[in-house]
Formats: C-alpha cells, structure tokens, sequence
C-alpha cells in the first residue's frame, strides 16, 4: 500500500523543484545545503544539514535525484526534532557529563 507524501515532503520537493533551474530532477550536494540553510518554513543549524547530507545518495559528480530522496529526509528530519529522540540525547549527554563530574575526579 503506498502512503501519501508527508507535508514536509511536499514541501522539500518544492523546494528543491525551486533551486532545480534545468528541471532535472537532481541537485548538486552544495546545492541541497544551500536549499536547506535557506529554506523558510523549516530551521535546521549547520551541523544538522552537514549531517543530512552525509546520509543522501549521490552520483559520482555529487549530484542527488531529489525527488527520491524527500521521502527519506523529512523522516531524518522529522527525527531530529522528535522529543523524545532529543530527550533521548540530552540523556546521553547529561549521562556522560554526570559520569564525567563524579566519577573521574
């Protein structure tokens, strides 16, 4: 059974449709950040765009078919912003500095 795209989805795809000026249907890495870092209905830091881009299938000159890779970034998305995953990371972080404080003093 094949789902809907998501709104994030339609909305990445319209997005990246903005930044494709030959209509390819593919961008170039740098060219996906750049569309990421200056996208105005979401706000994602430089880390986080660093790190969706790592997770992205590219061609050997580094250019992305977008429009099969919208499904699997709103969900990277989407993850990102997702309480208890954030929870999850502050626990982490919060473990580690509460380790580190009281235990290798």
């Amino acid at each position: 059974m094949e789902s809907h795209p998501s709104k994030l989805e339609l909305y990445l795809l319209k997005l990246f449709e903005s930044y494709d000026q030959e209509k390819a249907g593919k961008l170039h890495l740098d060219v996906i950040g750049e569309a990421l870092a200056n996208a105005d209905k979401i706000i994602l830091t430089k880390i986080q765009i660093i790190i969706l881009k790592n997770f992205l299938k590219f061609d050997a000159d580094g250019f992305v078919e977008y429009n099969k890779q919208c499904k699997f970034l709103a969900e990277m998305i989407r993850h990102m912003f997702d309480p208890s995953a954030i929870k999850k990371q502050v626990l982490k972080l919060w473990g580690f500095y509460v380790f580190d404080v009281y235990y290798l003093q």
